[in-house]
């Protein structure tokens, strides 16, 4: 048996000046969290649609924050 959840994703995207080597980078990224029963709250209830799209939004804020850096930086090519 295969069970199919509904998806909520929101993409966004930063730019600006790479930290390691200085140059313009521009990052973007998807944040997908699915509303199904095991998704719970702290009170153990199951999470709406709109309290996993506040969860999938504080995931991007977070991911705003760090510092824009290249791929290749990221890894240590550089």
């Amino acid at each position: 048996m295969r069970y199919t959840y509904e998806k909520c994703s929101l993409s966004t995207s930063k730019s600006g000046k790479c930290a390691v080597c200085g140059k313009q980078v521009t990052r973007k990224t998807t944040v997908t969290h699915t509303i199904n029963p095991f998704n719970k709250n702290a009170d153990g209830i199951p999470k709406n649609r709109s309290e996993v799209y506040d969860c999938v939004k504080a995931e991007l804020a977070e991911w705003k924050k760090e510092p824009v850096k290249h791929a290749g930086c990221e890894k240590g090519r550089w």
